[in-house]
């Protein structure tokens, strides 16, 4: 099983779970339906540590409210 798989799997048990997918190269159209159907984020391989925390930041953060 790939990470789109996965993720496919995991977002029906679970609509609110909080994927991120560390891929070489995906397809813009495939990327734009898997971000509207729910995953946060993609991670570009290569990538370096600094990216994934980044990234599982804003995915575990709260949005900042307006004041």
């Amino acid at each position: 099983m790939n990470g789109i798989e996965l993720f496919e799997r995991l977002i029906v048990a679970n609509p609110q779970v909080k994927v991120i997918i560390a891929s070489g190269y995906i397809e813009p159209d495939k990327r734009s339906d898997l971000l509207s159907r729910g995953l946060k984020d993609f991670v570009q391989k290569p990538y370096r540590p600094s990216e994934v925390w980044t990234k599982v930041r804003e995915a575990l953060d709260p949005p900042l409210s307006a004041s």
